[in-house]
């Protein structure tokens, strides 16, 4: 009898130590739900982060200032609308601005740009996110140039790789804003997202200028 339970005792505890079978878990995709300006969505969102420098130093002034834009798209009636949410970190406040946004065709179209703080310089409602064709660029410093000459007006142009700081970008498409007093500004996307946007102003009236650089740049 005493071996019986003991025999017992032992299936007992071998049952219990069988470990049970483990159902493969697939892990989930990386969530990536970036605005992607060539399919715009509701729910789409990017963060750009604030930077700063000068052309007379172009690296050694280079700082964040801790002020971000948090861009989201917004559906409303049927209409998408871009949400930018400016938050300045020197006051701790936010500041909110809405303008309508759609795609149409290749293009994405921004009717009401002048009251976004990354597109506001562009001179164009609508920007080609597939150009049938795009003139080769160079960075020198904090400007960008087509063989000799300043990178402005209604070209888009196709630039191999850009600098400043820690920021370094890659095969990045551009379009520039028109000749304007005071002011130089790029737009730089990829195949659906704007990385950055990058505006050099010139500060003062007589030579040397000096200047000062106010960008944003897609945190990744």
């Amino acid at each position: 009898m005493k071996q019986l339970i003991g025999l017992i005792t032992i299936l007992f505890f071998v049952a219990c130590s069988k470990e049970e079978p483990v159902t493969p878990v697939t892990p989930l995709p990386p969530v990536n739900n970036d605005v992607k300006l060539s399919e715009l969505k509701a729910g789409q969102s990017s963060v750009y982060l604030h930077y700063h420098s000068s052309c007379e130093n172009f690296n050694g002034n280079f700082s964040y200032t801790g002020n971000t834009i948090t861009l989201t798209i917004l559906e409303e009636d049927g209409k998408l609308y871009a949400q930018e949410d400016y938050y300045y970190k020197g006051v701790d406040t936010s500041y909110i601005t809405t303008y309508e946004v759609y795609n149409e065709g290749k293009f994405v179209v921004i009717p009401e740009r002048w009251n976004s703080s990354l597109f506001n310089f562009y001179d164009n409602d609508r920007i080609d996110m597939e150009p049938e064709s795009r003139i080769g660029l160079e960075q020198n410093g904090c400007q960008i140039f087509h063989s000799d000459k300043v990178f402005e007006g209604n070209d888009i142009g196709v630039l191999d790789n850009f600098k400043i700081g820690d920021i370094e970008e890659e095969d990045l498409t551009l379009v520039s804003c028109e000749p304007i007093l005071e002011v130089e500004g790029y737009l730089m996307y990829d195949d659906n997202r704007l990385i950055a946007s990058h505006v050099i102003h010139i500060d003062g009236w007589s030579e040397p200028f000096p200047t000062s650089i106010q960008g944003w740049i897609l945190r990744q």
